[in-house]
């Protein structure tokens, strides 16, 4: 079953980008150094000492929380310096920020065609295009990361989440173990290959992982997240609402977690609960099939006839929208056992 976790990822990376975008940004330089030399007309170092005060301001914004400041700033670096891939990779970072995933990739897009050997560009499309739910489009963008710079740990760790999104198990996880050699401190990573190890049935080897995700960042949603999942998935029902409990209380809008934590309190047959969750999920996707299946599951337990006779609609007509064949007749029959 696909079910993205929706987080503020440019942030989680703020540091990577930081660094990753000031190496890019100077091998981007040198790279152009021998074409502006052969050209005719020198270039305005000016305009470019100007627009490189523009994206150290915006970055000191994003880094401030104030990303619609730094957009601006970015915008202004651009507008005296079209020409600067950096400022257009930058302002995609913002953007991204700001869930406008579209401004985004079109900047990325900029980035790239101002400078093809930009790496920094192509792990943030990468980024981008996996949270657009492309992921092909995701690993193409993070191989090209890669073949442009091996060491780079967070184009391993994107890919194989990309590839995870694929079902491409046995590359996630190569991906991932790569992602953690080249930096074993990092928890995204580990998440990650818990939930790869989770779907490839690898319980064990999910758990260890899980467990050092959380110890690496206990702060951090994602982490929690995944090991509520795998919690509830192995019937480990009051751990699994212990920490998408955690998880929300975190960031509530990584919704996700009320998902797996209706699920744990439906195992539960706490219904009132679990129906109160996917009510919570349904309000941030409300076309969500799976969900609306599962509330009017809740609201049959809870003699609430009337509401589960409309979501269970609601829900097999998403079916036959998706194409889930198995599921709309598994919709069809809870209906049925409806209408007596």
């Amino acid at each position: 079953m696909r079910r993205k976790c929706v987080i503020v990822r440019r942030i989680d990376a703020l540091i990577f980008a930081v660094v990753a975008a000031a190496i890019a940004f100077c091998a981007s330089s040198a790279a152009a150094a021998p074409a502006a030399a052969a050209a005719t007309t020198p270039p305005d170092k000016g305009a470019a000492a100007v627009a490189d005060d523009y994206v150290k301001q915006g970055r000191a914004l994003i880094r401030a929380g104030d990303n619609a400041a730094a957009i601006t700033m970015f915008s202004k670096a651009i507008a005296v310096e079209p020409s600067d891939a950096e400022a257009y990779a930058a302002r995609g970072d913002a953007k991204a920020n700001l869930k406008d995933e579209k401004g985004a990739l079109a900047d990325y897009d900029e980035a790239i065609v101002l400078d093809p050997e930009y790496e920094y560009a192509y792990a943030t499309r990468c980024d981008t295009r996996d949270v657009m739910d492309d992921d092909s489009g995701a690993v193409a963008d993070c191989t090209k990361a890669i073949a442009l710079d091996p060491t780079d740990g967070y184009a391993w760790e994107r890919r194989g989440r990309a590839n995870y999104y694929l079902n491409n198990l046995t590359n996630a996880e190569a991906d991932l173990s790569k992602a953690i050699a080249l930096n074993d401190s990092d928890g995204e990573a580990y998440a990650d290959r818990c939930n790869t190890r989770r779907e490839a049935q690898n319980i064990d080897g999910a758990r260890t992982d899980c467990t050092q995700a959380v110890a690496l960042t206990p702060d951090r949603p994602f982490a929690l997240m995944s090991r509520g999942h795998l919690e509830q998935a192995t019937g480990e029902f009051a751990a699994a609402i212990t920490d998408l409990s955690q998880c929300l209380a975190k960031d509530s809008s990584v919704t996700i977690c009320h998902f797996y934590r209706g699920l744990a309190y439906a195992n539960l047959g706490e219904w009132a609960k679990a129906k109160s969750d996917y009510g919570m999920f349904l309000a941030a996707d409300p076309t969500d099939a799976d969900a609306l299946f599962n509330r009017a599951t809740a609201e049959k337990h809870l003699g609430d006839f009337k509401s589960a006779i409309e979501d269970a609609k609601a829900a097999l007509n998403q079916y036959k929208i998706d194409g889930r064949t198995s599921d709309a007749a598994d919709a069809q029959k809870l209906l049925d056992s409806m209408h007596g």
